[in-house]
């Protein structure tokens, strides 16, 4: 039987940390990303929200899970070059088994662009890390996520994405700061977003663990709201989990994810969202059921009949009754990920 747990390639592909249940690249004793919540990639179904006007709609293609960093940067140009932006690897288990593919998505906001994809080592430390993000940034190059494949597993590449169709540049900044409770949260991503800057997710460079945020030219600001949790799972089950977004999509909220603070043994937990200075309606939300057995192709398959809708897959994630629910998003602007980052910058 196929496992219900959708990973990133738990043997070690597409390392970031971030808001997800995974672990890896950076979890620490002061800040878990959502234990328990099961998030694993991202979606981006476009900067623009139709407000009323023509849906946005999309397709998704499965692709071969790439196996090494050429594989994988030679595999993303060729699908940028037919307008595909690279969404997110995910891999099923079977028994001892892994299957990995990586899912690209084009949709009706970005017809005719074309995306490129370019590799950069890891850093030894923040600043470098700092200053290669601005670098990039400056030539018009989003950092989409860090990888890393079980070939080559210290050889940590991070990924960038440039759409050649905007002449959009990209600003960044980390904050060490490590706030604890969910009003100390909210005030520093409040703050970061009254000047443009939108939360990425947490991460670790060197040995420094920080608050990655990225600025685009464009003069978006960003709001958002942090609401505590009882426990690890923001709800107790799928119909519970569709009326919590349903509520906040209905103020026109997008859901970054969870998060927890403190030590393992005394931790609290929290709920991100986010609004953008642009966002046109509600943020409209399907959960739906995951099943047993998903292959890599029901999964895609289930993506595009969503994506014919205008709802944008973004992530899976658990509910404190065991429950693995997928949840999609439409008008929900560029969608956002820590582990899998933009899709469409």
């Amino acid at each position: 039987m196929t496992s219900t747990s959708i990973t990133r390639r738990s043997a070690a592909l597409w390392m970031l940390a971030g808001l997800s249940a995974c672990g890896g690249g950076g979890d620490n004793d002061s800040e878990t990303p959502n234990p328990g919540g099961g998030d694993t990639g991202g979606g981006d179904p476009g900067t623009g929200n139709p407000g009323g006007g023509t849906t946005i709609t999309g397709t998704y293609s499965l692709q071969p899970g790439a196996a090494t960093n050429g594989e994988a940067l030679a595999d993303a140009n060729r699908m940028g070059a037919q307008g595909y932006a690279l969404v997110t690897p995910l891999a099923i288990t079977s028994g001892l088994s892994v299957v990995a593919g990586d899912f690209y998505l084009s949709d009706t906001a970005h017809a005719g662009h074309k995306l490129e994809y370019l590799l950069q080592p890891d850093e030894a430390s923040l600043a470098g890390f700092l200053a290669q993000l601005n670098r990039q940034g400056a030539g018009g190059y989003a950092l989409k996520s860090s990888m890393v494949f079980p070939s080559s597993p210290t050889d940590i590449r991070h990924l960038y994405v440039k759409n050649t169709s905007r002449s959009d540049q990209f600003s960044y900044e980390a904050l060490t700061t490590d706030p604890q409770t969910p009003q100390a949260v909210a005030e520093e991503l409040n703050r970061q977003g009254a000047r443009g800057f939108r939360f990425i997710g947490p991460m670790i460079v060197g040995g420094a663990m920080f608050s990655l945020y990225v600025k685009r030219s464009d003069g978006v600001t960003y709001q958002y709201a942090v609401d505590a949790q009882g426990s690890a799972y923001s709800a107790a089950d799928r119909p519970g989990l569709q009326t919590l977004l349903d509520a906040k999509g209905a103020d026109g909220w997008l859901v970054r994810g969870s998060v927890g603070k403190g030590s393992p043994l005394s931790m609290s937990f929290m709920s991100i969202y986010e609004k953008s200075s642009v966002q046109s309606g509600a943020v409209q939300y399907a959960v739906e059921a995951l099943s047993a057995n998903a292959s890599l192709n029901d999964m895609a398959r289930d993506m595009n009949t969503q994506a014919s809708k205008g709802f944008f897959w973004l992530f899976q994630q658990v509910t404190s009754n065991g429950q693995i629910s997928t949840i999609s998003v439409k008008n929900g602007g560029t969608l956002v990920h820590a582990l899998a980052g933009v899709s469409f910058p």
